[in-house]
């Protein structure tokens, strides 16, 4: 079953008197159970083209449609993670709070367990630390906690593993894979070439198009 699709999609903008066209007629679908990695140059639309996907951007032409909407349920925002490549953690929270996030808001989705999460990326002797007061690694693993917590139909991850050593790296890689088991899908834009290696599909972009 198709979770998202993006189907002919572009996207511009204005820099000065010039048009950029970050997107041009793209297409791409993530089916339930597939881990999809996205890659292209600087330039190429990757970040567009997650934003198209997480909502925070509508296309000039083009649909962005989702499984639920198709069956006829507007539970996008219930079903959808995201780990930003910004992170996003909230500075005056702990590591654990920020995990504990998506709790905070109403949802038919029953949630994973946040201290199971936590054990499994290495945070729980760092559960109360102030989020600030943690590596850029351990940041980048809370923000993927929290995108865990929600237990996500639809993960989408911008270089999740940019800030991980190899062991870290294959451990988030497993989780993402078992958002996959569990029914869900995941798309992740990445450089990292053991992480390509180990996707389902790989969609590689240039200059706003899919190229393969």
């Amino acid at each position: 079953m198709t979770v998202v699709e993006l189907a002919a999609v572009s996207k511009r903008y204005r820099r000065g008197s010039e048009t950029v066209h970050a997107l041009e007629a793209a297409s791409v679908t993530v089916a339930e159970g597939e881990l999809v990695g996205l890659v292209g140059p600087s330039g190429s639309g990757k970040t567009t083209l997650l934003n198209l996907v997480c909502g925070w951007e509508e296309p000039d032409e083009g649909e962005v449609r989702w499984g639920s909407e198709v069956e006829g349920r507007a539970d996008r925002w219930e079903e959808l993670a995201i780990v930003p490549q910004a992170l996003g953690l909230v500075e005056e929270l702990t590591v654990r709070e920020n995990a504990s996030l998506p709790l905070r808001f109403p949802s038919t989705r029953e949630p994973a367990d946040v201290d199971d999460v936590l054990d499994r990326l290495g945070l729980t002797e760092l559960a109360h630390r102030p989020s600030t007061g943690t590596s850029l690694g351990e940041q980048q693993r809370t923000a993927i906690a929290r995108a865990l917590v929600a237990r996500p139909v639809m993960l989408v991850a911008d270089e999740p593993t940019a800030h991980q050593n190899a062991g870290w790296a294959r451990a988030l890689l497993g989780e993402m894979r078992m958002v996959c088991q569990q029914g869900g899908a995941v798309l992740v834009a990445t450089h990292d070439r053991e992480l390509l290696s180990s996707m389902d599909r790989v969609v590689l972009l240039h200059d706003g198009r899919v190229v393969a």
